[in-house]
């Protein structure tokens, strides 16, 4: 697979992606797909209650725990065969109870007590997210997995799923996380960059600037400044280190080929 794992004492490896990957996911890439009519859910469904019956040679098979009280179908995202139903559920005032939050969380939202608190499904009703989210977004795929920004209270973690496991891998925590190249997000905290990889591990704390073309990775390194005074631009790697300083004669804005 392409170049090895970069990899030094007391850090994590940062895999590297190669041409079919890129190409893969370029390809093959989750759509979202917003019901507007109920009729559209139903029929949604039943070609898929059909489908099964078909494939499994039953004479009955019938999809239907999205007519359960209290759920909400809103769309759902595909690639191919899989597919993830994003929902919504209300829930009863005595699970309301059991949710309530002492002292200074009293006063916030019990998610899942209203039907726009969403969460994700697969179509025959299990869970792979709560509904406990206020927005699902595609946010970056590889041809293993497909990851998802997820939003509460206002702040952004990541969801990763694929067809073996699902697990939220950063807690909602960040203003914002975005797509740092070569297998590496940043993540801001109070107009503050950081650093960390796929798997949602932290490479450096929120300490760069947040400005435009600065901390995107080409050819291994990343343009930054830290947010102090009396700082000048430089170049980090994959791990957080400096390795060189930046000119003013030099393009602020690097090539990518």
């Amino acid at each position: 697979m392409g170049k090895p794992l970069l990899h030094r004492q007391g850090t994590h490896p940062i895999p590297r992606p190669h041409k079919e990957s890129i190409l893969t996911c370029f390809i093959m890439s989750f759509k979202y797909i917003e019901f507007k009519t109920q009729e559209e859910i139903d029929s949604f469904f039943g070609k898929r209650s059909e489908q099964i019956r078909t494939a499994r040679n039953l004479e009955e098979f019938i999809i239907d725990w999205y007519k359960k009280d209290g759920i909400k179908i809103y769309g759902y995202f595909y690639k191919n065969s899989c597919i993830l139903i994003c929902y919504g559920q209300t829930v009863t005032h005595e699970q309301i109870v059991q949710q309530s939050k002492p002292g200074i969380f009293a006063k916030l939202p019990s998610f899942g007590s209203s039907r726009k608190y969403i969460g994700l499904k697969d179509y025959l009703g299990n869970d792979l997210l709560a509904n406990s989210y206020e927005e699902i977004n595609l946010f970056y795929e590889t041809d293993l997995y497909a990851y998802f920004s997820i939003k509460k209270y206002g702040k952004v973690g990541i969801f990763r799923y694929s067809l073996n496991s699902s697990e939220v891998i950063v807690s909602p925590k960040y203003d914002s996380i975005f797509d740092a190249h070569e297998y590496t997000w940043g993540y801001i905290i109070d107009n503050c960059v950081g650093f960390m990889t796929t798997s949602g591990q932290h490479i450096t704390e929120a300490k760069y600037i947040n400005e435009e073309g600065f901390n995107i990775f080409v050819d291994g390194k990343a343009l930054t400044q830290l947010k102090k005074p009396d700082t000048c631009k430089i170049y980090i790697d994959h791990y957080g280190n400096t390795i060189e300083y930046y000119y003013e004669d030099e393009p602020l804005f690097p090539k990518c080929y």
